[in-house]
């Protein structure tokens, strides 16, 4: 895990227990999302490649 990550995480664990509410632009959560699905298609392109 890189360190911006950790730190993102860090502060997000530390306003949830201070009950920070966290608003987050749509476009973020559309682009993470798109991380995912391109990274989930990277993982099944390894699985189908024979070794």
């Amino acid at each position: 895990m890189n360190e911006l990550h950790e730190q993102t995480k860090e502060l997000a664990e530390k306003a949830q227990k201070d009950g920070v509410k966290i608003t987050v632009d749509p476009k973020i959560i559309l682009e993470l999302m798109e991380e995912i699905e391109n990274l989930e298609l990277e993982m099944q392109e390894m699985d189908e490649t024979p070794r």
